[in-house]
Protein backbone atom coordinates (compact mmCIF):
# COMPACT_ATOMS: atom_id res chain seq x y z
CA UNK A 1 0.00 0.00 0.00
CA UNK A 2 1.24 3.47 -0.86
CA UNK A 3 2.35 5.70 1.95
CA UNK A 4 -0.43 8.14 2.64
CA UNK A 5 -0.92 11.35 4.37
CA UNK A 6 -3.90 12.55 6.29
CA UNK A 7 -3.69 15.49 8.60
CA UNK A 8 -5.47 14.60 11.83
CA UNK A 9 -5.43 17.66 14.05
CA UNK A 10 -6.93 17.84 17.52
CA UNK A 11 -8.83 21.09 17.82
CA UNK A 12 -9.87 22.58 21.15
CA UNK A 13 -13.07 24.64 21.01
CA UNK A 14 -15.08 26.47 23.59
CA UNK A 15 -17.88 24.67 25.45
CA UNK A 16 -20.49 26.78 23.66
CA UNK A 17 -19.24 25.56 20.29
CA UNK A 18 -19.33 21.96 21.44
CA UNK A 19 -22.92 21.98 22.58
CA UNK A 20 -24.77 22.04 19.25
CA UNK A 21 -27.63 19.88 17.93
CA UNK A 22 -28.72 18.41 21.25
CA UNK A 23 -32.32 17.96 20.08
CA UNK A 24 -31.36 15.46 17.35
CA UNK A 25 -28.81 13.21 19.01
CA UNK A 26 -30.90 12.64 22.14
CA UNK A 27 -33.40 10.72 20.02
CA UNK A 28 -30.74 8.10 19.20
CA UNK A 29 -30.34 4.85 21.14
CA UNK A 30 -27.45 5.00 23.65
CA UNK A 31 -24.47 2.68 23.09
CA UNK A 32 -23.93 -0.77 24.58
CA UNK A 33 -21.16 -1.53 27.04
CA UNK A 34 -20.10 -5.15 26.53
CA UNK A 35 -17.13 -6.13 28.66
CA UNK A 36 -14.27 -3.80 27.72
CA UNK A 37 -15.98 -2.06 24.82
CA UNK A 38 -18.50 0.68 24.17
CA UNK A 39 -20.26 0.15 20.82
CA UNK A 40 -23.35 1.43 18.97
CA UNK A 41 -26.48 -0.69 19.18
CA UNK A 42 -27.67 -2.26 15.93
CA UNK A 43 -30.99 -2.33 14.11
CA UNK A 44 -32.19 1.13 15.16
CA UNK A 45 -30.99 4.75 14.94
CA UNK A 46 -28.09 4.85 17.39
CA UNK A 47 -25.45 7.14 18.84
CA UNK A 48 -22.19 6.74 16.87
CA UNK A 49 -19.92 6.07 19.86
CA UNK A 50 -17.03 3.60 20.23
CA UNK A 51 -14.23 3.09 22.70
CA UNK A 52 -12.76 1.60 25.82
CA UNK A 53 -15.12 1.39 28.79
CA UNK A 54 -12.31 2.62 31.08
CA UNK A 55 -10.60 5.02 28.70
CA UNK A 56 -10.82 6.99 25.46
CA UNK A 57 -14.11 7.09 23.55
CA UNK A 58 -14.76 8.54 20.09
CA UNK A 59 -17.93 9.73 18.41
CA UNK A 60 -19.25 11.27 15.20
CA UNK A 61 -21.99 13.71 14.21
CA UNK A 62 -24.84 14.15 14.98
CA UNK A 63 -23.43 14.11 18.51
CA UNK A 64 -22.87 17.68 19.79
CA UNK A 65 -20.18 19.58 17.93
CA UNK A 66 -19.36 20.61 14.36
CA UNK A 67 -19.73 18.21 11.45
CA UNK A 68 -16.58 16.82 9.85
CA UNK A 69 -14.81 16.08 13.13
CA UNK A 70 -14.21 12.97 15.22
CA UNK A 71 -15.18 13.73 18.82
CA UNK A 72 -12.84 12.63 21.61
CA UNK A 73 -14.36 11.85 25.02
CA UNK A 74 -12.29 11.24 28.15
CA UNK A 75 -14.62 10.45 31.06
CA UNK A 76 -11.60 9.37 33.13
CA UNK A 77 -10.56 13.04 33.11
CA UNK A 78 -13.97 14.08 34.52
CA UNK A 79 -15.41 15.15 31.16
CA UNK A 80 -19.02 14.01 31.41
CA UNK A 81 -20.53 12.67 28.15
CA UNK A 82 -21.28 14.33 25.77
CA UNK A 83 -18.76 16.96 26.85
CA UNK A 84 -15.99 16.84 24.26
CA UNK A 85 -12.39 16.88 25.39
CA UNK A 86 -11.06 17.44 21.87
CA UNK A 87 -11.61 16.81 18.16
CA UNK A 88 -9.79 15.18 15.24
CA UNK A 89 -10.11 16.83 11.81
CA UNK A 90 -9.16 15.39 8.41
CA UNK A 91 -7.00 17.90 6.49
CA UNK A 92 -5.47 16.19 3.43
CA UNK A 93 -2.83 18.05 1.40
CA UNK A 94 -1.40 16.88 -1.96
CA UNK A 95 2.39 16.93 -2.02
CA UNK A 96 3.56 20.25 -3.39
CA UNK A 97 0.14 21.86 -3.05
CA UNK A 98 -0.53 24.89 -0.90
CA UNK A 99 -4.21 24.31 -0.18
CA UNK A 100 -5.36 21.61 2.20
CA UNK A 101 -8.79 20.19 2.74
CA UNK A 102 -10.69 21.13 5.88
CA UNK A 103 -13.21 18.52 6.94
CA UNK A 104 -14.96 20.77 9.45
CA UNK A 105 -14.95 23.97 7.33
CA UNK A 106 -15.78 22.83 3.79
CA UNK A 107 -19.40 22.72 2.68
CA UNK A 108 -20.82 19.23 2.24
CA UNK A 109 -21.54 18.04 -1.30
CA UNK A 110 -23.88 15.35 0.07
CA UNK A 111 -25.92 17.40 2.53
CA UNK A 112 -26.71 20.64 0.75
CA UNK A 113 -26.33 23.89 2.67
CA UNK A 114 -24.54 22.16 5.56
CA UNK A 115 -20.98 22.99 6.56
CA UNK A 116 -18.59 20.19 7.43
CA UNK A 117 -17.93 17.01 5.47
CA UNK A 118 -20.12 14.03 6.18
CA UNK A 119 -18.36 11.23 8.06
CA UNK A 120 -19.71 7.68 8.26
CA UNK A 121 -18.52 4.46 9.89
CA UNK A 122 -17.92 0.91 8.73
CA UNK A 123 -16.67 -2.41 10.02
CA UNK A 124 -14.25 -2.71 7.09
CA UNK A 125 -12.37 -0.68 4.49
CA UNK A 126 -14.88 -1.14 1.65
CA UNK A 127 -17.52 1.49 2.54
CA UNK A 128 -16.39 4.11 0.02
CA UNK A 129 -20.02 5.00 -0.77
CA UNK A 130 -21.90 7.05 1.85
CA UNK A 131 -23.81 5.09 4.48
CA UNK A 132 -26.70 6.17 6.70
CA UNK A 133 -25.24 8.05 9.66
CA UNK A 134 -28.15 7.04 11.88
CA UNK A 135 -27.12 3.39 11.69
CA UNK A 136 -23.43 3.38 12.67
CA UNK A 137 -21.21 0.33 12.35
CA UNK A 138 -20.82 -1.84 15.42
CA UNK A 139 -17.04 -2.10 15.15
CA UNK A 140 -15.14 -5.38 15.08
CA UNK A 141 -13.86 -7.02 18.26
CA UNK A 142 -10.97 -9.37 17.47
CA UNK A 143 -7.57 -10.55 18.66
CA UNK A 144 -4.58 -8.71 17.18
CA UNK A 145 -1.18 -10.11 18.19
CA UNK A 146 -2.85 -11.94 21.04
CA UNK A 147 -4.67 -8.88 22.43
CA UNK A 148 -8.37 -8.09 22.18
CA UNK A 149 -9.06 -4.96 20.14
CA UNK A 150 -11.98 -2.92 18.83
CA UNK A 151 -11.60 -1.66 15.25
CA UNK A 152 -13.74 0.62 13.10
CA UNK A 153 -13.30 2.71 9.96
CA UNK A 154 -14.32 6.34 9.53
CA UNK A 155 -14.88 7.60 5.98
CA UNK A 156 -15.24 11.15 4.70
CA UNK A 157 -17.04 12.39 1.63
CA UNK A 158 -14.64 13.76 -1.05
CA UNK A 159 -12.82 17.02 -0.35
CA UNK A 160 -12.88 20.08 -2.57
CA UNK A 161 -9.26 19.43 -3.58
CA UNK A 162 -10.19 15.93 -4.83
CA UNK A 163 -8.91 13.96 -1.85
CA UNK A 164 -10.91 10.89 -0.83
CA UNK A 165 -9.71 9.60 2.51
CA UNK A 166 -10.61 7.41 5.46
CA UNK A 167 -9.04 6.29 8.71
CA UNK A 168 -8.94 3.07 10.70
CA UNK A 169 -9.37 3.51 14.45
CA UNK A 170 -8.26 0.75 16.82
CA UNK A 171 -8.55 0.46 20.60
CA UNK A 172 -6.56 -2.00 22.74
CA UNK A 173 -7.87 -3.85 25.78
CA UNK A 174 -4.69 -3.34 27.84
CA UNK A 175 -4.19 0.32 26.84
CA UNK A 176 -7.36 2.27 27.69
CA UNK A 177 -5.75 5.70 27.12
CA UNK A 178 -4.42 4.92 23.66
CA UNK A 179 -6.03 5.05 20.22
CA UNK A 180 -4.28 3.91 17.06
CA UNK A 181 -5.15 5.78 13.87
CA UNK A 182 -4.12 4.44 10.46
CA UNK A 183 -4.77 6.74 7.49
CA UNK A 184 -5.78 5.61 4.01
CA UNK A 185 -6.98 6.87 0.62
CA UNK A 186 -9.67 5.62 -1.75
CA UNK A 187 -8.35 3.88 -4.86
CA UNK A 188 -9.64 6.72 -7.06
CA UNK A 189 -8.35 9.57 -4.90
CA UNK A 190 -6.16 12.17 -6.58
CA UNK A 191 -3.27 11.12 -4.30
CA UNK A 192 -1.48 8.70 -6.59
CA UNK A 193 2.01 7.71 -7.65
CA UNK A 194 3.71 8.41 -4.37
CA UNK A 195 1.62 11.40 -3.37
CA UNK A 196 1.31 11.74 0.39
CA UNK A 197 -0.75 13.32 3.08
CA UNK A 198 0.75 15.12 6.06
CA UNK A 199 -0.02 13.41 9.34
CA UNK A 200 -0.07 15.45 12.53
CA UNK A 201 -1.60 14.84 15.94
CA UNK A 202 -1.44 16.53 19.31
CA UNK A 203 -1.49 14.64 22.62
CA UNK A 204 -4.87 14.49 24.31
CA UNK A 205 -3.59 14.27 27.87
CA UNK A 206 -0.57 13.14 29.88
CA UNK A 207 -1.48 9.57 28.90
CA UNK A 208 0.04 8.34 25.65
CA UNK A 209 -1.97 8.77 22.46
CA UNK A 210 -0.83 6.84 19.37
CA UNK A 211 -1.07 8.05 15.78
CA UNK A 212 0.23 5.62 13.16
CA UNK A 213 0.72 5.95 9.41
CA UNK A 214 0.13 2.79 7.42
CA UNK A 215 2.33 2.07 4.41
Amino acid sequence: MRQLLLSLFLLIITPSGAQQSFSDWKQLAPPDTVGTWIQPVQGKPAMPVWGHADGIIVGLAPLPGPRGLIRIYTPYLDYEFPEVMNFIAFEPIPRGAEERGYSELEKSSLDKEKWGKRFWSSDDATAVLPLNEQYPARGVVEKVNGEETLTLYVFSEPFDNGAKVYARLRFFESRPYELEITTNIYDDSIFKNGEKFIFGITPLSPQQFIGKIQH
